[in-house]
């Protein structure tokens, strides 16, 4: 949103987001339509397009999936690059440990963090799901 306010200015930024969050907000609705012809709990982007487009359910998979990683890859890259700064603000000598401004370290904790959390997130649906 600020790059968009920076680019476009003011007026202009504020029609662009305003635009983008009522088109997002317009496939929400759109999908939740399209959510009613399923059984509950059964809703998800691949039982949709299979009712949508039968033949293309697994190119929808396959692009929501390269967007889930180019997402996840950004956050890694933004992490990497906020935290040296970050621990540098925070430290009150001169000297920090090395390994604390190296981007290379944050992006691996942040990866170790993320994956762990997604298995436990995977692991309590799981045992939810079969009660």
């Amino acid at each position: 949103m600020p790059l968009a306010l920076s680019h476009m200015g003011i007026s202009l930024g504020t029609i662009v987001i305003l635009w983008s969050g009522l088109t997002a907000g317009f496939g929400l609705y759109l999908q939740t339509r399209c959510a009613r012809y399923l059984d509950r709990g059964t809703a998800s982007f691949f039982a949709l397009s299979q009712i949508t487009y039968p033949k293309a359910a697994v190119i929808f998979d396959a692009a929501i999936a390269i967007k889930c990683f180019g997402v996840g890859v950004s956050y890694l890259i933004i992490m990497g690059g906020l935290m040296p700064g970050v621990v540098q603000g925070f430290s009150h000598e001169s000297e920090v440990a090395a390994f604390l401004v190296d981007r290379r370290f944050w992006i691996t904790a942040f990866m170790l963090v993320f994956s762990f959390e997604y298995r436990s997130n995977l692991l309590l649906k799981r045992k939810f799901l079969q009660t």
